[in-house]
């Protein structure tokens, strides 16, 4: 795990893992609307969705310094940080009126 911090510096990090959570709110959202994908059902597809970007991130080079296991596992955190983001806009909306 250390070596996996010395090869990637933070830029890639925060990027890639901002850029999925977005893409991924975004399929979540799709998928409720269009295919009735029931909300409790959500944080799970969120998780699925999350580990198929890193193997995709993986396997186009984005992310070539992780092994596919490490690109799946960031996936899925990527993942259920996306769900929080969701849940962190609603609270906001709450709470604005």
């Amino acid at each position: 795990m250390d070596g996996l911090f010395q090869t990637l510096n933070a830029e890639t990090i925060f990027g890639v893992a901002g850029i999925g959570a977005a893409i991924i709110v975004f399929l979540i959202q799709l998928l409720k609307s269009k295919l009735n994908l029931p909300k409790p059902a959500a944080p799970f597809v969120a998780f699925g969705l999350g580990a198929a970007l890193g193997a995709i991130a993986f396997y186009l080079p984005i992310l070539p310094e992780l092994t596919l296991m490490q690109a799946i596992v960031s996936g899925v955190i990527v993942g259920g940080s996306s769900t929080g983001l969701y849940d962190l806009s609603k609270i906001t909306k709450l709470l604005n009126g």
